[in-house]
């Protein structure tokens, strides 16, 4: 009995840490087995923006739609669970929308390509819905499930591989060590920055960011040039629970991975949820590298892409997000290609490129402003009872 209280105040102390916005279930309930020898196996992926969606069945249902998230825990939305005759079991506190999770009442099978793990219970929650042309989302593939394997990833391959045993060819690269973020198994390396400060670092997927720190390394530590420290208008990454009204910019001079040293990185400052403590490596970093995710030894792998890794990217300097069927700025970056424009938080933009914005998904709003469309941007915004247009180029900004 003193076990169970204790994973449920645990539960209800580090809610906000799980990255589909949901709790993990008590440590004691990790669960789940692998059928057979698996080999080796090579499962086909859809790349949405900067999420790995992979075709998936739980017990024997029809395929759905789940996205590999290293930083999350698995997931089903609760409409697909109701299809699917699974029932709630342990009610726990949530910061969806509804308020409502819980976990899975029997354990279920989930099949992934040629993989089978079964007796596994995941969460059930209400995910975040899905607009017309966004990424498909029926749940999430997390860390709890990838613990059992080996996986490689390349963004560029179309496929991910995955096996219970090394890969055939050792890699020229030294391993890293990899610890997994207990009790959820999120996993975690160490990065040196500016060669002065040790920071812990997640494999995150989940992520469409290069690199993410909490905000406390900004503002208690000196590791960073006051002058080359940019604070935003408004907010470009949040996460529920947050009440952070910016975030923040720097060049790092170096960040040394292993055997890398990669320079003049850029580095965004983010209120993290919860007591996360650790910065985020997300698509913007890992799609320069394939990476070699090795859960039962606890090693990781980056092997470097041909072209290297770049020291600057373009992008338009802001961030828009949809508010009650409108399009409204929400963060701006000082001196970036929008902030000269005359840009201003809480703008509303009425066309990009000619296209309604109303009728524009995420992914289509991301690539926009991430830089995705080089030759520039063609912006309306309501201006009194007119429409004021602007071109922006996508350039390097601090």
């Amino acid at each position: 009995m003193k076990k169970l209280l204790g994973g449920l105040l645990w539960l209800f102390f580090f809610f906000p840490l799980l990255h589909p916005q949901e709790l993990p279930p008590p440590p004691q309930s990790r669960s789940g087995n692998i059928v057979g020898d698996i080999g080796i196996q090579k499962i086909p992926f859809t790349l949405f923006g900067h999420k790995i969606c992979l075709k998936i069945r739980i017990n024997e249902s029809r395929e759905l739609d789940f996205v590999l998230d290293t930083g999350a825990l698995t997931a089903v939305d609760r409409e697909i669970a109701r299809e699917l005759g699974l029932e709630e079991g342990l009610a726990l506190p949530s910061i969806t929308k509804s308020g409502k999770a819980s976990l899975s009442r029997r354990p279920v099978t989930f099949r992934i390509g040629g993989l089978t793990v079964e007796d596994f219970i995941p969460v059930i929650a209400d995910l975040p819905e899905k607009g017309e042309g966004d990424t498909p989302l029926d749940g999430f593939i997390g860390a709890d499930i990838l613990r059992f394997f080996c996986v490689i990833l390349d963004y560029d391959a179309g496929e991910i591989i995955v096996s219970t045993t090394p890969p055939q060819s050792q890699p020229s690269h030294r391993p890293l060590s990899m610890r997994k973020q207990m009790p959820m198994g999120f996993p975690l390396i160490d990065g040196l920055v500016n060669e002065t400060k040790k920071i812990p670092m997640m494999i995150d997927t989940g992520s469409p960011f290069l690199v993410v720190c909490p905000l406390t390394l900004v503002e208690n530590e000196k590791i960073f040039s006051y002058s080359t420290i940019i604070k935003s208008f408004g907010t470009f990454m949040t996460w529920p629970g947050t009440t952070a009204k910016c975030n923040y910019r720097a060049r790092a001079e170096t960040l040394r991975i292993g055997d890398f040293v990669i320079k003049n990185l850029t580095v965004d400052f983010a209120e993290l949820p919860g007591p996360f403590s650790f910065s985020l490596l997300g698509y913007g970093f890992l799609k320069h590298f394939v990476t070699i995710l090795d859960f039962p030894r606890d090693t990781l792998v980056l092997v470097p892409k041909s072209g290297g890794f770049p020291e600057a990217t373009g992008s338009s300097g802001m961030a828009a997000r949809k508010q009650e069927g409108r399009l409204i700025v929400r963060g701006i970056w000082p001196g970036s290609p929008a902030d000269r424009c005359g840009i201003r938080v809480g703008d509303e933009i009425v066309r990009i490129n000619g296209k309604n914005a109303v009728q524009l998904s995420r992914r289509e709003i991301e690539g926009f402003f991430s830089g995705d469309i080089s030759e520039g941007l063609e912006i309306e915004l309501a201006a009194g009872e007119g429409i004021k247009k602007l071109r922006l180029k996508i350039s390097q900004h601090p």
